[in-house]
């Protein structure tokens, strides 16, 4: 009900429209490209901490790496946090990440490459194409030298 009420007075320009867009297509390439920086980010945007309820809701807003939901709030409500800074959050991004790739390996990098071919071919049968400017920053960083394309 509310949404109808807003809708019915509330307009949106063309140009807030083309901002919107541009802002989340923008902020779903530097996410799946750099979840933790991007993400650190958007939820620390105005704010050194958060609560758990908020960092909750703020991660119902991203569409990709869902795991990452999925650990952070099963671990705030089982330390019922009060409280979590940005350095505390960096930290457990970290050992999530670190903790998932000495365990599933293929398996995290299976579901970058998912996310990475879901964003790049939208509306294609097809989603293999990816462009390895966006595919290089997440290998270096988990040092898969292997898969580099640089030489």
């Amino acid at each position: 009900m509310i949404a109808l009420e807003i809708k019915k007075s509330k307009r949106i320009s063309e140009s807030e429209i083309t901002d919107l867009i541009s802002q989340a297509v923008t902020f779903n390439f530097n996410y799946i490209t750099k979840p933790h920086g991007t993400l650190l980010d958007f939820i620390f945007k105005e704010s050194e901490s958060q609560s758990p309820e908020e960092i909750t809701y703020i991660l119902d807003y991203p569409y990709y790496y869902n795991y990452l939901k999925q650990i952070l709030s099963s671990y705030m409500e089982k330390k019922q946090l009060l409280t979590l800074d940005k350095k505390e959050l960096e930290f457990l991004l970290n050992k999530i990440d670190t903790e998932l790739f000495s365990a599933r390996k293929n398996e995290l990098v299976d579901n970058a490459l998912d996310a990475m071919g879901d964003f790049f071919n939208i509306g294609a049968v097809l989603r293999t194409q990816i462009p390895p400017q966006a595919i290089e920053p997440i290998f270096e960083r988990k040092e898969l030298r292997s898969f580099s394309f640089s030489t």
